[in-house]
């Protein structure tokens, strides 16, 4: 068993297995009230043209043709849809939850049926990306994915830097500091983790969960304070260190 730092309230706690993984080199939504689609939306074209293809093109959709042709109607129907699928009709969403009640079930649908996202989707990423390609190239590729800083291990003369695509997929990176030029680059599998932090004074179990709804952590609380078993999991729904505290804020 090895010792593992505490979470402060509002941060998530650490996790040593995924540093240790990734320090060596690499391989939730507020909408303002919905609004009514108009019933009948005239039938207007929009021409878009396309520039030429690169690997980006087939993870941003577009096509071979020079030119699409999309109706109004349709372009709205589509976006409204997916944000409204997005938001209000994901499990993973229900995971921030402050009610203990509302995580939980989330995360058995989550358990019962979840589809893994695909590798496949990042892969063009990595196509763009070349080696000694500079720092900032490479996050101009990724700014469109709304790609999240989640672990950077700086040592010597490298860096590792990671950034998180979905729940699942990492980008990985190993950098040479005094240049800032990629030495690698791969995609790394880390399911995230959603920490949610305890109200001030909580007595009970506090649990907390992976995106594919196993459980990330249990904790103990007495009026705030730990006061009990502490035990983390991986994401494979294993317990990987089971600690005893007692009075610890």
């Amino acid at each position: 068993m090895r010792a593992i730092s505490r979470p402060k309230h509002g941060s998530p706690p650490p996790n040593r297995k995924h540093a240790d993984d990734l320090a060596g080199g690499c391989g939730d939504v507020h909408m303002p009230e919905a609004q009514k689609i108009p019933q009948r939306l005239p039938r207007i074209a929009l021409a878009v043209p396309l520039p030429l293809r690169n690997p980006l093109q087939d993870l941003l959709g577009h096509t071979d043709v020079s030119t699409t042709m999309i109706s109004l109607r349709s372009l709205t129907a589509i976006a409204w849809f997916c944000i409204v699928g997005e938001i209000f009709c994901s499990p993973v969403t229900d995971l921030s939850s402050p009610s203990q009640e509302i995580r939980d079930s989330a995360a058995k649908v989550l358990r019962d049926d979840y589809h893994m996202p695909s590798r496949k989707r990042w892969e063009p990423i990595l196509a763009a990306i070349k080696i000694g390609d500079h720092y900032e190239k490479i996050m101009e590729i990724i700014r469109p994915f709304k790609a999240t800083p989640e672990m950077c291990v700086a040592g010597g003369s490298t860096s590792s830097e990671n950034y998180r695509l979905d729940d699942l997929w990492l980008l990985s990176c190993l950098f040479r500091t005094s240049e800032h030029t990629l030495i690698r680059c791969g995609l790394t599998d880390f399911w995230r983790n959603i920490w949610v932090a305890p109200p001030p004074h909580f007595t009970g179990i506090w649990t907390t969960y992976y995106a594919n709804g196993q459980r990330s952590h249990e904790i103990h609380y007495v009026n705030g304070a730990y006061e009990g078993a502490f035990t983390t999991y991986g994401p494979d729904g294993s317990s990987t260190s089971v600690t005893q505290e007692h009075n610890k804020p």
